[in-house]
């Protein structure tokens, strides 16, 4: 009897000390989101090469010098992520002074969806390089590119490699490219990081920034469809892809535990930046084996809202010389 008495005192004590330690960690942890709050961006547009059916009938290389001229050398809009505003579109913080110490917290105020701009993208007026295509086959040719522009008296790089696929009819013909993009991109972001404790209403703000200069990754994929014809053709391309801007790995801000929850990886990941275009233009000979390239493409993002223009319309000429 005693020696049951003693387990159940046991049992009790212990289930004591479990519901005690369960409060304290829950009353330690904290629920953290961190959101950007702008990006500004410099460095060239994703431009994916013109690539028509081949001139000759034997596999062969093809080499085109280009250039291409931006009608509007700043993008500007609305990335997602942002945090709530108060009624005069600002973030609003309360300033707590204790000691040498001073506590930043988040406003009640800030119930209103932020609806300005916070994106701004500076792009050369002109850019300019080489594109080589090398026939594997008579349907498959080995993509490489290079591309340069200047943005404040700085030098901006891109360069380009994948595979291009040929098919089509005796009237049309169509090329799917799939290329891997490198682009050198300064971006310059400020996030707002938030931290809420699970019994205090109570929200703890930090603020920091991160600037980045680097060649980034990307990709694209591009069907161009033609007409075809010895000495006139009528082409038309669309093409998909992607550009990162900077990743970043968000620290764990004021007010949280290793127990803390980040909720904005892949909400506010500002490396997320698609782009589709589509290029109509013509092509005709201009010498045997040389060929002009003309066209106007129209650029538009799909992850920016509020842009001050849908598209970015952009001329362009390729001069391609066929071996």
């Amino acid at each position: 009897m005693d020696s049951l008495r003693e387990l159940l005192v046991f049992r009790v004590l212990c289930r004591s000390l479990f519901f005690a330690l369960v409060s304290l960690c829950w009353i330690g942890c904290a629920t953290v989101s961190t959101n950007l709050q702008t990006i500004d961006a410099v460095g060239t547009l994703h431009q994916p090469a013109v690539n028509l059916q081949r001139t000759t009938e034997e596999p062969g290389i093809r080499v085109s010098p280009w250039l291409s001229v931006n009608t509007m050398t700043e993008r500007t809009g609305r990335f997602p992520g942002h945090t709530n505003v108060n009624k005069d579109g600002v973030y609003a913080v309360d300033t707590t002074v204790s000691g040498n110490e001073m506590e930043l917290t988040e406003s009640s105020s800030n119930t209103y969806t932020f609806k300005g701009q916070n994106f701004t993208w500076q792009m050369p007026r002109v850019n300019a390089g080489a594109s080589f295509d090398i026939d594997l086959s008579e349907r498959v040719a080995l993509m490489l590119g290079v591309g340069v522009a200047s943005i404040n008296n700085e030098a901006f790089w891109s360069a380009r490699t994948g595979l291009g696929f040929g098919f089509g009819t005796e009237k049309i013909q169509a090329r799917c490219d799939l290329a891997l993009t490198w682009e050198t991109i300064d971006a310059s972001a400020s996030y707002v990081q938030r931290a809420t404790t699970f019994l205090s209403n109570t929200t703890y703000v930090n603020f920091f920034s991160e600037e980045q200069r680097n060649m980034r990754m990307g990709y694209y994929g591009a069907l161009t469809l033609q007409s075809t014809g010895d000495d006139l053709v009528y082409y038309a391309q669309f093409a998909l892809g992607y550009t990162s801007l900077m990743k970043l790995t968000y620290p764990v801000g004021n007010g949280s535990s290793q127990n803390s929850q980040d909720a904005s990886s892949d909400d506010n990941d500002p490396s997320k930046m698609k782009f589709i275009s589509i290029t109509p233009g013509i092509a005709f000979k201009v010498g045997e084996g040389i060929r002009l390239i003309a066209g106007l493409r129209m650029t538009s993002d799909t992850e920016i809202q509020a842009t001050n223009s849908t598209f970015l319309f952009t001329p362009l000429c390729e001069l391609e010389f066929s071996f």
